[in-house]
């Protein structure tokens, strides 16, 4: 059966899962779910926050242990109020089990607290914790630095420090006026990768080993205009667009998709807020100095995000997401880069979390100078998180991006590879035996339909229209 008769069967096969699993499980969401106050947003909304410094990923699952990062914060499991944050994460909310139900899902990191007991007094408003994350990975193209995909994990049969992070939290009180602060430095392999265009801490770092902060910036909360209040933030931030996160805790697969790769600004430097409308409308408008700054403008920025999030039920067991990206990507050339995203998380029921994510888009703002191609870029992917038991979880990934031009980032990979249709599809698992330890073993499989895209950069003539990538990755929280 050719590749594509069998991605087709695939998906025909996953698209039954959610009518399956409700008849197995019928919905036991908690009347009374707790959210995260996490900066990271999610891997989609319901599995992790994005980062609450990054998100590019809030936080996506409907399960007791994970919950959403508040809007602003962090992409990113389920990159909202999510916003596992690059995405700074979202929040992500997940459901309670009854007293006799065992809880579901990773332990949060932020409620190891082995930093936290060792380092500040039992009533102390601060937070403190951290985690290390390792991984090795395997790729069918061969060793070194892949041209494409996948990333973060962009290195072929090579063993990496990807992060090592302490993050500092003052948490707002959301029933008072109150102040706060998000500060998050760390190391390793993916700061290198995600090192800001302006201002950065070092401008050139060695690819396997960069240091940057996902997050540095002040919070208040304003008990005004609804009794939800208004949330502000101003500083290094992550972005509230996509529901995966760049930060390891806040997201579900040890690599990352097409659209939090080329379709999103992740962190940036800049003012934004979150207005608490309704228990189940949040709408969020941010002012950023342009994409990926560090403390530094654009010379033509500002860029604007806005974001509306509505949870259908008060439970919050379906919630639909719209954003609005647009602005200079490039620094000293003001082409607009627009991308409007489209978004479902739906809790089907404590095990069974599904995410729809959908980014179009159109830049202006070529990388490689106002002479290239403009970019034309969408795509679409499908998550589903289920927590098999207290210490399994198994997540299936499908994804379609399309690079309709060629150009360069934002939206494309360049003249150099040329338009493509992607294809790809992941399927992980996540074992948490302690509420420290998770182990995230992952095998993926990537596609392109026109040009060959897939190998090292170094090895230009040898590269393929498909790639096959095994990951091993292992997250320590403390």
């Amino acid at each position: 059966m050719p590749w594509r008769g069998k991605i087709g069967l695939g998906l025909a096969l996953v698209l039954s899962a959610p009518a399956v699993a409700s008849a197995q499980y019928p919905p036991t969401v908690s009347t009374n779910p707790t959210f995260s106050t996490n900066p990271t947003l999610s891997v989609a909304d319901g599995l992790t926050g994005t980062d609450a410094s990054d998100i590019s990923l809030p936080p996506l699952v409907t399960v007791p242990w994970i919950a959403p990062a508040p809007v602003g914060d962090v992409r990113s499991v389920f990159e909202d109020p999510l916003v596992p944050t690059e995405s700074t994460p979202v929040p992500t909310l997940l459901a309670q089990p009854r007293p006799s139900e065992p809880k579901l899902g990773p332990y949060p990191v932020d409620q190891v607290k082995f930093l936290q007991n060792a380092l500040l007094p039992a009533d102390s408003r601060l937070k403190i914790y951290g985690w290390l994350e390792t991984e090795y990975t395997y790729r069918s193209t061969g060793p070194g630095r892949t041209t494409v995909a996948p990333v973060m994990d962009r290195f072929g049969n090579e063993f990496l420090l990807r992060q090592l992070a302490l993050r500092i939290e003052r948490p707002l009180n959301p029933n008072d006026w109150s102040w706060g602060f998000n500060m998050q430095p760390y190391a390793g392999s993916d700061p290198a990768f995600l090192n800001p265009i302006r201002g950065a801490i070092i401008d050139h770092p060695n690819p396997r080993f960069g240091f940057d902060f996902s997050d540095l910036n002040l919070t208040a909360h304003l008990p005004i205009l609804t009794e939800g209040g208004v949330d502000l933030k101003a500083g290094r931030q992550t972005t509230v667009i996509g529901s995966q996160a760049a930060q390891a805790p806040w997201r579900i697969f040890a690599s990352s998709d097409y659209q939090w790769y080329i379709a999103q600004e992740g962190r940036y430097t800049g003012v934004s807020g979150t207005w608490h409308v309704h228990p189940q409308l949040d709408l969020h408008y941010g002012l950023e100095m342009g994409w990926g700054t560090f403390f530094e403008n654009l010379s033509v920025a500002p860029t604007h995000i806005a974001q509306v999030n509505y949870w259908l039920q008060e439970d919050k067991r379906t919630k639909f997401t719209a954003t609005l990206l647009t602005g200079p990507e490039r620094p000293h050339y003001s082409g607009n880069t627009t991308v409007v995203e489209l978004r479902v998380t739906q809790n089907w029921n404590r095990h069974l979390t599904q995410i729809v994510q959908s980014h179009i888009g159109y830049s202006d703002g070529n990388i490689f100078g106002p002479l290239a191609p403009k970019e034309h870029f969408g795509g679409l992917w499908n998550i589903f998180s289920y927590h098999v038991d207290p210490l399994w979880d198994v997540n299936f990934r499908t994804e379609w991006y399309d690079d309709v031009n060629g150009g360069g980032y934002p939206g494309g990979f360049g003249p150099l590879i040329g338009p493509n249709n992607y294809y790809e599809v992941t399927l992980g698992l996540d074992h948490h035996p302690t509420k420290w330890l998770q182990i995230r073993p992952e095998i993926r499989g990537d596609f392109a339909d026109r040009n060959p895209a897939f190998g090292a950069v170094d090895r230009p003539g040898s590269l393929r229209r498909e790639q096959l990538t095994l990951a091993l990755e292992m997250l320590i929280k403390f």
